[in-house]
């Protein structure tokens, strides 16, 4: 039943994801949809994946479709960089965080995605190029170095914006900010 769900889920991404007509989206539906994809490969993996999800977020501008592209590709680069710093005896556990929330009121309201990791963070002399396309730090067969910058492009069609913000030693936290539907 689960592999059933999971096609049929896949079978709608892809049909839907290139369909470039927005619509009013709950942040919190994708969100939750993203993180029950991804959260048995989590868990076999010996890592939490945990949500924090605000009661009231109003609805964005989207295709929902693209929209959980952005957090699959954002969950996936946290799951890589918690198991990178899994290894360090003094960070043996390993968490990922996805928070929603709402900023302002209206009308320049705005929806709040933050995805959190406690990985090894990015040095600065690195994070300026993370949305270079092709740029990555992972071997040539854990990634492409398009993630990011597709990430970011989508998120701009829906007139948001995508940030990284890292600390080396402490972890690094992608955040998407969207006009709620009032706004847009």
């Amino acid at each position: 039943d689960r592999m059933v769900h999971i096609i049929e889920h896949v079978r709608m991404f892809a049909r839907e994801a290139g369909k470039p007509e927005l619509s009013p989206v709950q942040v919190n539906s994708v969100v939750t949809s993203a993180v029950d994809m991804l959260g048995a490969q989590f868990r076999s993996r010996g890592l939490s994946l945990d949500t924090e999800l605000a009661v009231e977020v109003p609805s964005v501008r989207a295709n929902p479709f693209s929209l959980e592209e952005v957090l699959l590709n954002l969950l996936t680069n946290a799951r890589d960089a918690v198991e990178a710093k899994d290894g360090d005896p003094e960070h043996p556990i390993s968490r990922v965080l996805v928070r929603t929330k709402s900023l302002g009121s209206a009308p320049n309201q705005h929806a709040h995605i933050e995805v959190i990791d406690r990985g090894p963070g990015i040095p600065e002399e690195i994070i300026a190029r993370v949305f270079d396309p092709f740029f990555t730090t992972k071997d040539p067969d854990k990634g492409t170095g398009l993630g990011l910058a597709i990430s970011k492009s989508i998120v701009e069609d829906f007139g948001g914006k995508l940030e990284i913000r890292s600390v080396p030693g402490e972890g690094t936290t992608a955040v998407i900010t969207l006009p709620t539907t009032s706004e847009a």
